[in-house]
């Protein structure tokens, strides 16, 4: 059993098919080129590459599909010493791929498709952090969602947020429903003068009305009796009544009421003589949306920020490389980040203070250690440089000079593999300044080879290479 500290590395695994073109070719649909190969495409793929060939011990959970490139992508990740254990086969998904092409101006474009990479569960997250890791790399990219049905009570809905979907569900239910006259939606019973305003508002906003249902004040004795002129009638024969029911139901109210107050016993609802007051006109939104009615959504959790909660929950010291993915995370509430990564542009985006001398880069540093916490900053200057701060101190690290003539491109970055190789030397040593020179030198060395990560030295290459060439490496 290896007594090394390990790290634990979630992500993707896409084979990627690597093409050099040149676009002075280009024929119609057709551009030519001389040289392609495949390799292991991702940054989480990347890192975990780059620990196990420097001699660290790497736990890569990964997914692949039931396919040629997935078998691919499993054998050559044993060979490279990455533990095997918490890779899956997902037999119903295809394995990752990605589609670079390259021209002779060195520009580049990937194509990806994510398949198996996208598709972690809850479960297989849980099992890997019971791993208790010794360092565990923020995960670099989304690993999958998982989906909830949230359903909130309609009473806790504020008003503004009813939108057309709820009132087509709801807005059947009260409306009136008629052969003989359009639907329309009311609130409470209308008299009989109210039928011809609402009928001229009807044809006013261009809803024909049939001729038989408009109502008339005038007596038409030719036609045949419909329902709505009965209703008309009765409404006309019930006004003259009106007055002296008004005063005969006043009377009637005030003895029950003067009954009431002599007997304490209550007159159960439907014994009473006197009938029951009508409960007031409610709102019309009132009445779409009640306590019985409830709203419902599908709501999305990130499983890349349930990875990391997870491992703040228990206690696991976390490497956060900050790119536009990982600055999603909550990192200004976070406590277990041992090591931030973070290029010289994104800590001038995050500071203003752009650090390109000591003075600057302190400064942005101080600001940045105000609002996210951690042990060691490593700040990655261009592509043969990094600055580290612990809150106290700082040291620059600078590659060697002569691997600085021989492999330095202008505006070029520092590769992925930096974080696999600053991880696998500080595990080991517990130096940060040892593991930001070897993988300063890594970082450099990963971008001189066509297929670089099949070119990616082992530890005893890269010994072997640098004392062939008179460089120290950790000087």
């Amino acid at each position: 059993m290896s007594t090394k500290r390990k790290l634990l590395v979630i992500g993707g695994s896409y084979m990627n098919l690597q093409m050099k073109i040149s676009p002075k070719t280009k024929n119609g649909s057709i551009t030519t080129g001389n040289e392609y190969c495949f390799h292991p495409f991702g940054d989480s793929a990347i890192a975990a590459i780059s620990t196990a060939k420097n001699g660290g011990s790497c736990v890569f959970a990964t997914r692949f599909g039931d396919d040629i490139n997935g078998k691919r992508l499993y054998e050559y990740y044993k060979s490279c010493g990455i533990s095997k254990q918490l890779m899956r086969k997902d037999k119903d998904s295809q394995t990752g791929l990605c589609l670079t092409l390259f021209s002779d101006r060195f520009e580049h474009e990937h194509f990806l498709s994510k398949g198996a990479s996208m598709r972690f569960t809850k479960d297989e997250i849980d099992e890997a952090l019971v791993t208790l890791p010794d360092l565990f790399l923020a995960p670099l990219e989304e690993l999958g969602y998982e989906e909830h049905m949230i359903v909130m009570p309609a009473e806790q809905i504020p008003e503004e947020t009813l939108d057309a979907e709820i009132t087509q569900v709801l807005m059947p239910s009260l409306m009136i429903e008629t052969s003989e006259f359009p639907v329309i939606p009311f609130e409470e019973e209308s008299s009989a003068s109210e039928f011809n305003v609402k009928y001229d508002f009807l044809e006013e906003n261009g809803v024909s009305v049939p001729v038989e249902a408009t109502p008339s004040n005038e007596q038409e004795t030719e036609e045949p009796e419909t329902e709505e002129t009965v209703l008309t009638q009765a409404f006309e024969m019930t006004a003259e009544e009106n007055e002296t029911e008004k005063k005969e139901t006043v009377a009637e109210q005030e003895e029950a009421l003067q009954a009431e107050t002599e007997d304490v016993t209550q007159i159960p609802a439907e014994e009473s003589s006197v009938p029951a007051e009508e409960n007031p006109p409610r709102p019309a939104k009132e009445k779409l949306i009640s306590a019985e009615t409830v709203s419902s959504y599908i709501e999305k959790e990130s499983l890349a920020l349930y990875a990391v909660t997870k491992a703040e929950e228990k206690g696991i010291d976390m490497l956060v490389q900050y790119t536009p993915f990982t600055a999603q995370y909550p990192l200004e509430s976070m406590e277990r980040i041992k090591i931030f990564v973070i290029s010289d542009e994104s800590l001038f985006q995050l500071t203003g203070h752009f650090p390109d001398n000591t003075e600057k880069t302190l400064r942005a540093l101080i600001t940045l250690s105000e609002k996210i916490k951690s042990k060691y900053y490593i700040v990655q200057r261009g592509d043969d440089s990094v600055f580290i701060y612990d809150g106290k101190r700082y040291e620059i690290v600078f590659a060697p000079e002569t691997m600085r003539k021989d492999t330095r491109e202008i505006g070029s970055k520092m590769k992925p593999s930096f974080v696999g190789a600053l991880a696998a030397e500080y595990l080991e040593s517990k130096n940060i300044v040892r593991a930001c020179h070897l993988a300063t030198i890594v970082s450099l060395l990963t971008r001189t080879k066509f297929g670089t990560l099949e070119k990616l030295m082992t530890r005893e290459e890269l010994i072997r290479y640098v004392t062939e060439r008179g460089i120290h490496i950790f000087k």
